[in-house]
Parts: C-alpha cells; sequence; structure tokens
C-alpha cells in the first residue's frame, strides 16, 4: 500500500474538448473525500477549473502532457502543477520555430520527388544523372523525352510550391537567429558546435529540445536516456533478444542522427575512423556487439 503523503491534490485528464477533473480531499491516515467534475477546454471553464481547484485548497495537481492539450491547462497554474521538463518560454517558442523548419524541409524533399516522378513517367533520366560538369550525360537523358504540356503544368506548380518554401524557410531561419539572441544561447551554441557533425541549424535544433540548463537532467546519462538514444537491454535467460532504443524525444533524435551521419561521412576524421571500426556488419554482429559490451561492463564492475 502506497503512503499518502498530499492531503489535497488533483489529476486532470486532459482531452481536446474537455477536461475531467478528481480533487482528492483528506488527511494522510484517513481515506480520502473525492470530487469529480468536467470541465470544457474553453477559457472560461478553464478559469472556473482553476478557482475550484483554489477554494478546494489544492497544493498539487497531476497531469499528462498529451499532445499540445496540456498547454492551456499548464498556463494556467500558480505553482500547483511540478512540470517534469518544461523549458522556459523562449525555448519552446524556439522549438516551435525550429519543428516547423524541419517539416517545411521535408515538404521540400515530398516537392522534389514529385517532379522526379513526372519526370521519369515522361522518359527524361535525369535523376540518373548526378554529378555536375556532364553536359553530355545530360544532353543523353533528355533526348527522346515525351514531356507534354501536362507534365510541364505538374513540374510548374511544384516548382511554384519549392521557391514558396524556399522562402518560408529563409524567413524561419532569420526567426531563429533572433530568437537565439534573445533566448541568450550563442555561448550555448558555440559549444555544440564544437561537436563533430553539428553546425548552427543542428545546434539550434538540439538546444530548442533540451534547453540549455543541464541541470533538469542530474546525471549525464539521463539526457541519452530522454532523447532515446540509448541502446535497448532486451535480456532473458543470458540471451540478448533486442537492443533496441527507447522512444524519447523524436525530434531531438533526429537531429543527432543526422549529425552522426555527417561526422561520419568526414573524410579522414577521428569520427569516421572510430564509426568504420565499430559499425557492425549484419544485425547479428549487431547483438554480438551489444552483448560483448554488457559482459565487458558487468567484468569491470566485478572488478571493481
Amino acid at each position: 500500500m502506497i503512503e499518502a503523503v498530499i492531503e489535497r491534490c488533483a489529476g486532470i485528464d486532459v482531452g481536446r474538448k474537455f477536461v475531467v477533473v478528481c480533487v482528492m480531499v483528506g488527511e494522510a491516515q484517513a481515506a480520502p473525500r473525492y470530487e469529480i467534475r468536467k470541465f470544457l477546454s474553453l477559457n472560461n471553464e478553464l478559469e472556473q477549473l482553476r478557482e475550484w481547484l483554489h477554494e478546494t485548497g489544492c497544493t498539487h495537481v497531476v497531469m499528462e502532457s498529451t499532445g499540445s492539450y496540456w498547454k492551456p491547462i499548464f498556463h494556467l497554474r500558480h505553482g500547483m502543477i511540478r512540470p517534469s521538463f518544461i523549458p522556459p518560454r523562449e525555448i519552446r517558442e524556439l522549438r516551435d520555430l525550429t519543428r516547423r523548419r524541419k517539416q517545411l524541409i521535408g515538404n521540400a524533399v515530398d516537392e522534389r520527388n514529385r517532379v522526379q516522378r513526372v519526370l521519369q513517367e515522361a522518359n527524361v533520366q535525369l535523376g540518373t544523372v548526378q554529378a555536375r560538369k556532364k553536359i553530355p550525360q545530360i544532353q543523353a537523358a533528355l533526348e527522346g523525352h515525351h514531356l507534354t504540356e501536362h507534365h510541364r503544368g505538374l513540374i510548374q506548380h511544384s516548382m511554384r510550391h519549392l521557391a514558396f518554401l524556399e522562402d518560408e524557410i529563409a524567413e524561419l531561419d532569420d526567426e531563429i537567429a533572433r530568437k537565439t539572441e534573445s533566448a541568450s544561447l550563442h555561448p550555448a551554441m558555440e559549444l555544440v558546435e564544437t561537436i563533430p557533425g553539428i553546425k548552427k541549424t543542428a545546434a539550434a535544433a538540439i538546444l530548442a529540445e533540451t534547453g540549455n540548463d543541464m541541470t533538469q537532467f542530474p546525471k549525464a546519462s539521463k539526457l541519452p536516456s530522454w532523447i532515446g538514444v540509448c541502446p535497448g537491454n532486451n535480456e532473458s535467460a543470458g540471451r540478448c533478444k533486442s537492443g533496441q532504443t527507447t522512444k524519447g524525444n523524436p525530434w531531438a533524435r533526429r537531429a543527432l542522427v543526422e549529425c552522426a551521419w555527417s561526422a561520419t561521412r568526414k573524410k579522414d576524421s577521428a569520427t569516421q575512423e572510430l564509426y568504420e571500426r565499430l559499425k557492425p556488419r549484419s544485425n547479428a554482429d549487431n547483438k554480438s556487439l551489444l552483448c560483448l559490451i554488457r559482459v565487458h561492463r558487468r567484468l569491470s564492475a566485478a572488478k571493481s
């Protein structure tokens, strides 16, 4: 049985249209009294929720950060909701900008793929000519094409959309630069950029997710665990079944993975040498490597 230590508390089930709140009141040694109320997610009803919590003398509130529905309720808090990890407003706004930028880049990639599919349909094989200064190959790829007015119209739509996306991304880059300046993130960004594979844009994206206050993570191992880049440890009867990583923060994980791949492609670098030395040749080798690492750790712990 869990010992009761809070005498006036509430739990909130957050939804898009309404929230359900259960308030429990009573002495720690006695069975609590509880009351359940339902409020719409409109501002005036959330104000009524806040007043009700004050009237009951509620000191602690617990809720799940479901999507973005928790944000209006969190903004009404008065010290009652202790956040697990919610960075300051300026960092959260920077996070909105960097995530939006990533989404627009994904849209641009999709649009380029659409152009490629149209060209492929019209038997224009430009996709097979990758390098610059290959004018004869480009001319050969254009010979015998079957481009129609319909194909040209589709490509023009895509090119206009790509131009629009490029302008939006450039505007977001300016906003991100201003936000990092107002949030005093330049010292932290310069430090992050010293890591191989991480440049200015990636540094802003990483700090937008983690913030620059590392006291949120008591140990160094807590940060990669929160991001979701730590290997799993699924063992049964001495057999290693899976080393799959945890879920974590997908935005930070994606940025770090892209930076890691960039670091491994830098020729004659220490990171590329380390990658070539450690990379598994197959999934079975990957599992064997993880098992060897765990055995090594256990032997080291036993010796110490």
